[in-house]
């Protein structure tokens, strides 16, 4: 916007005050996105830590015993 202020249509109020606005959003919509990112690796990491070291506790050697050791 700043390189752009020399050209007549883009010397109005309003537009640099909706480009700010948009900017805030878009500011605001990365760091959701980032946030949601990062849940999503932890609960994935929590997921395979309570889920599926259950199914390698009860082998061995390859082989399903049965059991399940909770």
């Amino acid at each position: 916007m700043w390189k752009l202020r020399h050209l007549p249509s883009m010397r109005g109020v309003d537009v640099w005050v909706r480009a700010r606005m948009v900017s805030r959003h878009l500011k605001r919509a990365r760091d959701l996105c980032q946030g949601i990112s990062a849940e999503a690796v932890k609960f994935h990491v929590l997921y395979r830590r309570e889920f599926i070291d259950i199914d390698h506790a009860g082998r061995k050697n390859g082989q399903h015993k049965g059991e399940v050791r909770l």
